[in-house]
């Protein structure tokens, strides 16, 4: 619990880094219901990924994900967004699938993607005025609950809604 505010404040990449332990184990950032954590990308990209491969590795918020900065922001890790997540400006990649029991919420100007396997459960939202892209893989909202942005590009990958779903722009 606790902020945690990564920058990127000269050239390079800015990337949170984990690594399975010598068993093979998973490696999992937990930012916990009390923490923010704000990603900052004003001068470049950044994102989580891990240096070893393992299954089970993956990000949790429980608490609030700040995303500023016009630069990319990558998850190359399971995300499961059960607090709030706001893309204020640029670009947020979910590129390893996961899932949201919580809000996704895109600022005029900012955009979200989703690749893999991404599941918007029950009490999940994902919207606002910015826009969200499908960049592979499938998106299934599993609950009553919308989807809204501007423009939801589809390049490539499902998106699967049931039956009573509001999609709007």
């Amino acid at each position: 619990n606790g902020g945690f505010t990564p920058a990127r404040l000269g050239s390079g990449d800015n990337k949170l880094g984990l690594k399975a332990d010598s068993a093979g184990g998973s490696s999992v950032f937990r930012n916990g219901s009390a923490g923010t954590f704000t990603a900052n990308m004003a001068g470049g990209d950044g994102g989580v990924g891990f240096a070893a491969a393992s299954t089970g590795n993956g990000f949790i918020n429980e608490g609030a994900f700040v995303k500023t900065g016009s630069g990319v922001y990558a998850f190359n890790v399971a995300l499961t967004n059960t607090g709030t997540a706001a893309v204020q400006q640029g670009v947020v990649n979910v590129n390893a699938g996961g899932s949201a029991a919580g809000s996704f919420t895109i600022s005029s100007g900012a955009t979200l993607g989703l690749n893999g396997a991404f599941d918007v459960q029950s009490g999940g939202l994902v919207g606002g005025s910015g826009a969200g892209k499908l960049n592979g893989g499938t998106t299934t909202f599993l609950s009553g609950r919308g989807f809204t942005a501007s423009s939801l590009p589809i390049l490539s990958g499902t998106m699967a809604f049931p039956s009573g779903i509001n999609v709007g722009t």
